[in-house]
C-alpha cells in the first residue's frame, strides 16, 4: 500500500482483495494460521475505509478458522466483531446468521454460550419481524436448555415460541408446545404451572378435540392424583415417543410426587395384615394346644 506523488491514500481495498486471495490459497495449503491471519488483515483494509459489511464477512471467516482448530475463544470473539458491524451497518438478518452460526459452534463444549447467542440471535430477527425465524432459532436454544436442564429458561422460551406461531396461525404447533411446556413443568415439580399451560390454551381453537389435549389432561391428573402408573402410560406413550428426543427424554425423568409413599404404605398395610394373620394362627395353635391338654388332664386311662 505505498503511497506516491499522485497517490496519497493507501488502498486499502486492493489490499483487502489480495489478503483475501491469500487467504483462499493459504486454506487449500491447509495452513491454518496463516489463513486466519489473512482474513484478519483483509477485514482490518476493509474496516480503514468504512466497509463494515466486508470487514464483518472477513472476521466471520477467521472465526469459522478458529472453530476448525479447536480455538472456540477466537472464535467467539471474532463472530462478536463480525456481529457488532453488522449491526453497526444495519444488516440485522446477517447479525441474526452470525449469532446462529456461533450457537451452532459452541453447542456441544459451551452450550450456555450456545445458549446465549440463540437468544440473540432469534431476538435479532424479532426485530426484523420475522416470526418463522424466530420459532426456529427459539427451537434451538429451548433443545439446547433441556438438555443442560435449564428447565426455567426453556419454560419461558416455550411460551415465547408459542406466541410466535400463534402469529403465524399455526395452531398446531402451538397445542404441541403445550405439552412441551406441560412436560418441563412437571419436570420441575410444579403442577399449577402445568395446569395453567394446559388452561392457557383451552381457548385456542380446536384445543379441546386434539390429541394433545387428551393427553396433557389426563397426565395431569395422574399427576394430581399420585398415580405414577397411569402417568408412565402417558409419558411411555407413543405420542411422548414421537416428539424430539429432548422431551422424550425428559419425560422419562418424570416422577409423580407420592407415588413411592403409597407404594410403601401398600406394603406396610400388607404386612401388617400378613402379621395379623400370623398372630391369629399362632392363637389359634395355642388356644388348640390348651384344649388339649384340659383333654388328657386326668391321664390316658
Amino acid at each position: 500500500m505505498k503511497t506516491s506523488m499522485f497517490k496519497w491514500k493507501p488502498d486499502y481495498d486492493s489490499a483487502a482483495d489480495e489478503y483475501k486471495k491469500a487467504a483462499v490459497a493459504f486454506k487449500s495449503a491447509k495452513a491454518n494460521g496463516q489463513t486466519k491471519d489473512c482474513y484478519i488483515k483483509a477485514g482490518d483494509c476493509y474496516l480503514e475505509n468504512k466497509n463494515l459489511y466486508h470487514a464483518g464477512k472477513c472476521y466471520e471467516a477467521a472465526a469459522f478458522v478458529c472453530r476448525d482448530t479447536g480455538d472456540l475463544d477466537d472464535a467467539v470473539t471474532y463472530l462478536d466483531k463480525a456481529v457488532e458491524l453488522y449491526r453497526e451497518q444495519g444488516t440485522t438478518d446477517s447479525a441474526a446468521q452470525a449469532y446462529e452460526k456461533a450457537g451452532e459452534i459452541l453447542a456441544e463444549e459451551k452450550p450456555e454460550k450456545a445458549i446465549e447467542f440463540y437468544v440473540k440471535a432469534y431476538e435479532a430477527m424479532g426485530l426484523e419481524d420475522r416470526p418463522r425465524q424466530c420459532c426456529d432459532l427459539l427451537n434451538k436454544a429451548i433443545k439446547l436448555m433441556i438438555k443442560h436442564r435449564k428447565l426455567e429458561e426453556a419454560a419461558q422460551a416455550i411460551k415465547k415460541s408459542q406466541e410466535y406461531y400463534t402469529e403465524l396461525d399455526q395452531l398446531g404447533q402451538v397445542y404441541r408446545l403445550t405439552v412441551a411446556l406441560v412436560l418441563v413443568q412437571l419436570s420441575l415439580g410444579d403442577l399449577i404451572a402445568a395446569e395453567g399451560a394446559y388452561g392457557d390454551c383451552l381457548s385456542c381453537p380446536g384445543f379441546v378435540d386434539s390429541d394433545e389435549c387428551t393427553i396433557a389432561k389426563v397426565l395431569l391428573r395422574a399427576y394430581d392424583d399420585g398415580d405414577q402408573e397411569n402417568a408412565n402410560k402417558v409419558l411411555n406413550g407413543i405420542y411422548i415417543r414421537h416428539m424430539e428426543n429432548v422431551y422424550a427424554h425428559l419425560a422419562r425423568s418424570i416422577r409423580v410426587p407420592g407415588s413411592v409413599k403409597k407404594k410403601e404404605v401398600s406394603n406396610v398395610t400388607e404386612n401388617n395384615d400378613g402379621e395379623e394373620a400370623t398372630n391369629g394362627k399362632e392363637v389359634g395353635k395355642n388356644e388348640e394346644e390348651e384344649e388339649g391338654e384340659d383333654e388328657y388332664e386326668g391321664g390316658i386311662c
